[in-house]
């Protein structure tokens, strides 16, 4: 059963978007209701369309994820906001952007979702931090069952997302950094150093 119902449309599929997007697609999304739109035009994976601009014709995309660097909002959205419909769901991790900021750019989504995934959602071990903007409580349960296969989804107040970043967005890094560091002590206390790094991962 599909995570999510489409068409869903990826703007910009970098490595954060990447990783949402195989995760939908490992656990069964249609390849066929993907369409990315990325000035490159690489292709992604079979059966997913890459194209370079919105598409003019064809149906309305159920979801967006709005995945591009943030300071490139404003070349995307032109192009993009006449595309999407009343029910189409934006969802955007853009670093920083704010609802409001989304919101005088997209004015016909009922529903604007911003979240905060961090790099465990790769393998579905993740956190999605979500805040909204518009929408019943009926399309916001949709769309976090929809990131379920994330991880952890928490709805949290958008004035807390910075923290959300902090605690959840840069905290891998943080962990990585210590088991490396535990990894090395272990090492330096006379295990060899691939035992020093199966004992750490396995602590932590």
């Amino acid at each position: 059963m599909s995570p999510v119902e489409g068409p869903v449309w990826f703007v910009g599929c970098g490595n954060m978007g990447g990783a949402i997007l195989r995760r939908w697609l490992a656990v069964g999304l249609d390849p066929a209701q993907v369409t990315i739109i990325r000035k490159s035009g690489a292709p992604f994976a079979d059966g997913v369309t890459v194209v370079t601009e919105p598409p003019a014709d064809g149906p309305v995309p159920a979801v967006v994820v709005l995945g591009v660097k943030p300071q490139m909002i404003d070349l995307v959205a032109p192009a993009l906001a006449p595309a999407l419909g009343s029910a189409t769901v934006l969802v955007s991790i853009l670093a920083g952007v704010e609802l409001a900021a989304l919101r005088s750019r997209f004015a016909t989504p009922q529903l604007i979702v911003r979240a905060m995934p961090n790099t465990p959602v790769a393998i579905g071990e993740g956190v999605v931090g979500l805040a909204a903007e518009g929408g019943d409580e009926a399309t916001r349960a949709r769309i976090a069952a929809a990131l379920a296969p994330m991880g952890l989804v928490e709805w949290v107040d958008e004035a807390l997302f910075d923290v959300v970043t902090a605690l959840s967005g840069s905290g891998p890094a943080f962990l990585f950094r210590f088991v490396d560091a535990l990894a090395q002590a272990g090492a330096d206390a006379g295990l060899p150093a691939d035992q020093a790094a199966r004992l750490a991962l396995q602590t932590v």
